[in-house]
């Protein structure tokens, strides 16, 4: 049984989750699109999402270019948190990396942070 969908659902109805974006069948893999990421992002443009909660990264996006499509809705938003898990890979934090400094953010480095 695993991470089943259903399993998934409820862990996140349990959490508090009020909106659920479902893909059901379409893997991130694919290169399909995808109507509830397609949605999740709609409803982020439009205010209507003051969190994104998932059970892991992986069932989020699975490729950079989601993963930079969805860190952009949030930091237009007001997002002053992104958050991956292990799944997040070089290319994931690349993009990130990119996005931020299109943005005119300072890059950080591990320095910055033990001042």
């Amino acid at each position: 049984e695993g991470l089943s969908p259903e399993i998934q659902r409820q862990a996140l109805i349990k959490a508090g989750a009020q909106q659920l974006f479902e893909d059901l069948g379409l893997s991130g893999y694919s290169g399909k699109t995808r109507p509830g990421f397609e949605a999740l992002l709609t409803a982020i443009a439009a205010g209507q999402v003051s969190q994104v909660v998932c059970n892991t990264y992986s069932r989020l996006s699975r490729n950079a270019k989601d993963s930079a499509r969805l860190d952009d809705a949030l930091l237009e938003a007001g997002a002053t948190v992104i958050g991956g898990c292990c799944e997040v890979g070089p290319e994931h934090i690349k993009a990130l990396d990119e996005l931020l400094l299109r943005r005119g953010h300072k890059r950080l480095t591990w320095q910055d942070l033990a001042a």
